[in-house]
């Protein structure tokens, strides 16, 4: 479930996230609840949720990070409201028995065409000082 279209968030708003995936963010929550729920009540034994894991890997240890390895709540920042939804749907999914799929970027033809646009404007934001890595 996500509403980071065009059409539903607006323009992409890197700097915003906290704003940008606003409704996303309480569809990963009260919606993840409310499809749990669902599934219990009609008897749906296992739930495939989405996740995420391109750049919210836990900042400890190596830079390669395994399933094991929990998120970083970029706590203080206006990326923490996402990954506490990302944290809501790991922790509930998991918890019923269901799965949580963790990818990364999407890549491909067209895939990245936001992701190019952003960079070729200078609104693509580094990790660190440009030495980080990314999925």
């Amino acid at each position: 479930m996500t509403a980071i279209s065009m059409a539903h968030a607006g323009k992409p708003d890197i700097k915003h996230p906290d704003r940008w995936f606003a409704t996303t963010n309480r569809l990963r929550t009260e919606g993840t609840d409310h499809l749990l729920a669902a599934a219990e009540a009609t008897g749906v034994s296992h739930v495939d949720a989405q996740g995420y894991a391109s750049w919210n890997g836990i900042r400890e240890g190596g830079w390669v990070k395994t399933e094991e390895d929990p998120l970083d709540l970029l706590a203080g920042t206006a990326a923490q409201p996402g990954m506490e939804a990302m944290c809501h749907v790991e922790d509930v999914v998991l918890r019923a028995g269901g799965a949580v799929l963790r990818y990364g970027a999407f890549y491909g033809p067209g895939a990245t065409d936001d992701q190019v646009e952003l960079v070729r404007k200078r609104q693509y934001p580094l990790v660190g000082k440009g030495t980080g890595y990314s999925s």
